[in-house]
């Protein structure tokens, strides 16, 4: 009887563990990784379509800064490159995955063209998209107009903010279950 207790002392020991690793472990965030924008596709003026890349860049973003109005806020800064070889013709349109960003969104994008002036580009916001015209591949910023109350760029939707309550809940299961089986085992011996 001691080692089956023990047995089943030892399963829920390690269906408790499992599930409070598994699913109380917090969510690493699109924006603490890799940012809102994180790839991109182009079409050029003559409708070719383009692969584009989207990387991080060690830019300082003051000249930016100077740019922005009241209200707006620098949500992402990278660099817009042309995967593999090849001569797009200008402007070209740009189509970018972006992590957070909704429709009702409002914002647009400062452009560093290669002679240094900042541009500022009118961008549509969709559903996890932004869409933007650009002169010429290069640096940007993705400016957001922060709406009343609100201090924060957009955040991607939380995935496992339901399973906490879940996974605690299985873990003082888990305990009780331990408890009991404690005092069975040690009230037989």
């Amino acid at each position: 009887m001691k080692k089956v207790l023990a047995i089943l002392l030892t399963v829920v020991l390690a269906v408790s563990a499992f599930t409070t690793t598994a699913f109380a472990a917090t969510t690493i965030s699109p924006e603490k990784t890799e940012g809102i924008i994180t790839e991109a596709t182009g079409t050029d003026a003559n409708g070719t379509s383009w692969e584009l890349q989207v990387v991080d860049t060690d830019e300082s973003t003051d000249a930016y800064e100077k740019e922005i109005g009241n209200n707006e806020k620098i949500a992402d800064h990278k660099k817009i490159i042309l995967k593999g070889s090849g001569n797009p013709k200008y402007p070209i349109d740009v189509t970018f995955t972006a992590n957070g960003i909704k429709a009702t969104n409002e914002g647009y994008i400062l452009f560093k063209g290669a002679d240094g002036k900042i541009v500022k580009i009118e961008a549509t916001m969709g559903n996890g998209t932004i869409k933007a015209k650009f002169p010429s591949l290069g640096n940007f910023v993705l400016v957001l107009k922060e709406k009343a109350g609100s201090t924060e760029p957009p955040k991607s939707d939380p995935t496992s903010d339901n399973f906490t309550p879940i996974a605690f809940t299985l873990l003082l299961a888990g305990i009780a279950v331990s408890l009991v089986s404690i005092k069975k085992i040690r009230s037989a011996a």
